[in-house]
């Protein structure tokens, strides 16, 4: 293995060990109910984007049945 190569795989570790180490600080100076309103606020926006996702594809099923419904009646 290069030089450069163990040297960028080490660079890559401890970018992860950081970003792990400052998430773990934050997650422990949060009190259990700080961390239920995040999961709260993050399950609301994911099921906004999911409700929002599965109208617009119903949306476009109506207006393609309603594009065929009037080419039948021509």
């Amino acid at each position: 293995m290069a030089q450069e190569d163990y040297l960028e795989k080490i660079a890559n570790a401890g970018s992860g060990i950081q970003y792990g180490g400052a998430g773990g600080t934050v997650l422990s100076g949060m009190a259990l109910s700080e961390i239920g309103v995040i999961v709260g606020i993050v399950i609301a926006i994911f099921g906004f984007i999911v409700n929002w996702y599965y109208k617009h594809l119903s949306y476009k099923l109506q207006l393609k049945k309603l594009n065929a419904m009037e080419i039948d009646n021509e």
